[in-house]
């Protein structure tokens, strides 16, 4: 018995309807698109602050590094840190300890030319013509060194400025976990050392390189090595209140200071 037209007539149908190609409406595309832009919102803050924290990580590292080279220059140089001066500075003092300039820029900084005369808080004191004698001064560098300005200015005879400073003992530094070595700095001033009596060097400090959730803000953070050879994090302001930490003499280290 042959099957009818109609019976013919919906197994075709039927077949079409199985065989045909799907495709999405227009609105069913935009809720996709629509659900992927939110996806991407949620995930892009994220994945940039586990890059931030990779760099910060990477920076802490660096600091580490400078702690250990300082440790080794200290025990070279018959337990004495490098003198507070330039052209050699530290990083130049310090060259064989610290074996590559790289450690001295902080990932989470633009590369940083030395600064000329004329430029933003340039003096000039390196420039690319140094880098034939002092290599490591002159490379971009993102850290500064305490000049241990009031232990200097107690200690040092015919004092005038941290340029012509005395040799500095490791016996001098009493709390050596406590206080800082090296910290970060501003990419836009060339200075190598920071005198903490002056609230233009203070304020020269970068104290909020990481975490902070826009520019310019002091929500964040930065790195800091001590004189023990250790690196640690801190918030803005926390190593110059309730102690501040740059300071070497206990009567200097009970007199917090107040960013402005």
């Amino acid at each position: 018995m042959k099957p009818g037209p109609r019976l013919l007539s919906a197994c075709r149908t039927r077949a079409q309807k199985w065989t045909s190609p799907v495709a999405f409406t227009l609105i069913e595309l935009l809720v996709v698109i629509a659900i992927i832009a939110i996806l991407a919102a949620m995930l892009l803050p994220a994945l940039a602050q586990a890059k931030e924290r990779g760099k910060r990580i990477g920076c802490l590292n660096n600091q580490h590094q400078l702690g250990l080279a300082v440790i080794m220059y200290v025990d070279d140089n018959e337990g004495t840190y490098p003198l507070v001066k330039y052209k050699p500075g530290w990083a130049a003092r310090m060259a064989q300890d610290i074996i590559t300039p790289k450690i001295l820029v902080c990932p989470s900084e633009g590369v940083n030319q030395p600064l000329s005369a004329g430029q933003t808080g340039g003096s000039g004191r390196y420039t690319v013509a140094d880098q034939a004698t002092w290599p490591f001064d002159a490379a971009p560098h993102s850290y500064i060194m305490n000049g241990w300005n009031d232990w200097v200015q107690v200690e040092t005879p015919n004092y005038n400025t941290s340029t012509n400073a005395g040799v500095v003992p490791e016996t001098a530094i009493t709390h050596p976990s406590e206080t800082v070595v090296f910290g970060e700095k501003l990419w836009n001033y060339d200075d190598f050392y920071m005198d903490f009596r002056g609230m233009d060097d203070v304020l020269k400090v970068d104290q909020s390189r990481h975490g902070k959730l826009k520019s310019g803000d002091r929500s964040g953070g930065a790195n800091y090595t001590f004189c023990d050879g250790s690196a640690r994090f801190y918030r803005f302001g926390e190593t110059f209140s309730p102690i501040n930490l740059w300071a070497v003499l206990e009567a200097e280290r009970d007199i917090a200071i107040s960013v402005p």
